[in-house]
């Protein structure tokens, strides 16, 4: 059965040129000699997530964003507004690699929703993408349908907040996105505590609700496949065994419920880097993405790694 996955893709730093539901752009909000103007991005792009919003200094709940690099709110904003006027979907992505976000009560999470509804009602984003690293954690044995840390309880009830004032401020839903790390997600086969499997109960509490989750392939250890086989990142065997994970389902041991269920092969997609830095492992080359998106996706044989 032909399977429907989509693309996840930095500009600069990570993206794929692949004909799927969505591909799915990260643009920096910052400069350097890589910086790409927003209206300048590549047309394919067809949701592009703003990165980031981050909190202010001395805090790890209240949202801020300021465009930089000459752009001013009202002309970033009037930028935005071209995008979605040629049928585009604009969201700003929380969070980042390196960056803190955590509600630890109800005070802090009543000032995320605050500042971040601000930050949409402004620039009028179509939604909102959780790129939180390092941030959320998870106790062992405790349950993914009914969380037990604060920090995961408090952001499920953030974003249903946000849901709630969206929709009664611009009369439609607010697209949903994630992108977790692969310990954060499929990670959680191996262990369900700390940031391991750690975006499983946002996942769960959002099913029915997320347009996307598009797990980070790349920056990874080792990961099992569903057989038990542990893949090396950067191959084919790698990227297709963790995406299948996403939609088949998982055991997960550390969890009161023994397995995480699978997910809508239409919601789950792929993020990868697009360049072979140093700083990054996990890149492929566009022969090896397009056999792996290919099989996914039934339409092609199993890429067979080459040494």
């Amino acid at each position: 059965m032909k399977k429907t996955i989509s693309a996840a893709a930095f500009f600069l730093l990570f993206g794929i040129t692949l004909y799927a539901q969505h591909l799915v752009g990260y643009w920096q909000n910052w400069g350097g000699t890589n910086y790409l103007s927003l209206d300048q991005i590549n047309p394919l792009y067809d949701v592009v997530n703003i990165s980031f919003a981050v909190p202010v200094s001395g805090s790890t709940y209240q949202m801020t964003f300021t465009p930089c690099c000459g752009d001013t709110p009202s002309s970033f904003r009037a930028k935005i507004q071209t995008l979605q006027a040629a049928g585009h979907i604009v969201n700003i992505s929380i969070g980042g690699g390196g960056t803190s976000v955590v509600l630890h009560n109800t005070n802090e999470r009543d000032v995320f929703v605050s500042s971040m509804n601000t930050m949409l009602q402004y620039y009028g984003f179509d939604g909102i993408d959780i790129d939180i690293e390092g941030s959320l954690s998870v106790t062992n044995g405790s349950s993914i349908l009914n969380p037990v840390d604060a920090n995961v309880i408090h952001l499920i009830d953030a974003i249903e907040q946000l849901q709630v004032d969206y929709l009664a401020f611009f009369s439609k839903d607010m697209f949903l996105g994630m992108a977790p790390e692969t310990a954060n997600c499929v990670g959680g086969q191996s262990n369900y505590t700390g940031a391991w499997g750690s975006y499983l109960p946002l996942i769960e509490a959002f099913r029915n609700d997320l347009d996307l989750v598009y797990p980070q392939i790349y920056n990874s250890g080792s990961m099992y496949a569903l057989g038990g086989t542990d893949y090396n990142v950067g191959t084919p065997d790698f990227l297709i065994s963790q995406i299948e994970k996403m939609i088949q389902g998982f055991p997960v041991p550390g969890a009161a419920e023994g397995s995480f269920a699978g997910l809508p092969a239409s919601k789950v997609g792929v993020g990868l880097p697009a360049c072979n830095y140093d700083i990054y492992s996990g890149y492929m080359s566009v022969q090896d993405v397009a056999a792996s998106i290919n099989y996914l996706m039934g339409s092609g044989p199993k890429p067979v790694l080459i040494p």
